[in-house]
């Protein structure tokens, strides 16, 4: 299955609005994503959107479909002791959830069901 992968809001919507009638079951899936950076106690911040379009005309079976993805780089996280541990953190953190309500309040605006997680390619999977 091919990705196409957006980092902006505005254009995966875009994407979708042009896909909505070919959206699988109207799932959109939107989560907030935190990974190692490598330095430490230091995560780097990401909102994440998939849902997955078949091609027009109702066939709902593979060959054709792909994979629409939104990665919203938000920004650093440092946590210490199991919490988030400075304003800038904090900052990155409440502009996470900002993002993703913003983004889920669209998306349900557009008739799209939103639901937590991330749809992945069976290759992306460990």
């Amino acid at each position: 299955m091919e990705t196409v992968k957006f980092n902006t809001v505005e254009e995966f919507l875009k994407e979708l609005e042009m896909e909505k009638d070919n959206v699988d079951r109207k799932i959109v899936r939107v989560t907030g994503l935190t990974a190692p950076s490598g330095m430490g106690p230091l995560y780097s911040l990401t909102v994440i959107a998939t849902a997955v379009i078949f091609p027009p005309g109702g066939s709902h079976a593979p060959p054709g479909k792909h994979l629409v993805k939104l990665q919203k780089g938000i920004g650093q996280i440092y946590y210490f002791d199991g919490k988030i541990s400075d304003s800038q953190s904090e900052e990155a953190w409440t502009r996470g959830k900002e993002v993703t309500e913003e983004l889920e309040g669209k998306l349900k605006a557009m008739g799209f069901d939103v639901r937590p997680g991330v749809v992945e390619l069976e290759s992306e999977v460990p």
